[in-house]
């Protein structure tokens, strides 16, 4: 026997039924509620639809924007510049800390510079032949990236390491490294 089976009267009350049901979930759905539920793996001990206060949770602070010669930059996560012309290369070269590095196939000139501990200091790279990627090979540069084009400069600025050593950076293009475009970061 089909559940609409029956009188007229039977399926319009299930009908009605259905629909104020659709419309209750929906307007429960839609109401402001300063609460949200919890997935069932955030806590072991929580499981189906608990509800959590919002207001306990605060966002973590945004890092401060420090100044370098390209201007402000986050530490946590710097950006490599736009493409720099000749009137900006100029401009900021002049500035303490910043160094120019260029790369083509004969390697990276200079091989190396020397940078102060927690010191912040701007690389410029500039390609004389076709795209370059170059980073540092230690995890606490990690964020630390400059991609460029042929003929192409950007530059990006960071926080040197706390920890005095060498710091290798290489470009990262297949065969560059191999055939000599790599440097060292002393950092005193």
């Amino acid at each position: 026997m089909s559940l609409f089976s029956g009188s007229k009267n039977k399926k319009i009350i299930i009908i009605s039924g259905i629909l104020i049901l659709i419309a209750v979930i929906f307007i429960l759905a839609k109401s402001p509620n300063k609460k949200s539920p919890v997935s069932p793996g955030d806590n072991a001990q929580n499981q189906g639809n608990l509800f959590i206060d919002n207001l306990a949770t605060e966002k973590p602070e945004e890092p401060k924007l420090k100044d370098s010669a390209l201007g402000k930059f986050n530490p946590v996560a710097p950006e490599q510049t736009l493409p720099m012309d000749e009137k900006k290369i100029e401009e900021v070269s002049k500035k303490e800390n910043v160094f120019n590095l260029e790369i083509s196939p004969k390697g990276i000139l200079p091989k190396e510079f020397t940078v102060n501990r927690g010191e912040t200091i701007s690389l410029i790279l500039t390609s004389t032949n076709s795209m370059h990627t170059v980073q540092f090979e230690d995890p606490s540069l990690s964020n630390v990236y400059l991609g460029v084009l042929a003929g192409e400069t950007r530059g990006v600025s960071f926080v040197a390491p706390a920890k005095s050593g060498n710091y290798i950076f290489y470009c990262t293009q297949p065969d560059h490294r191999e055939r000599g475009e790599a440097g060292v970061m002393r950092v005193k």
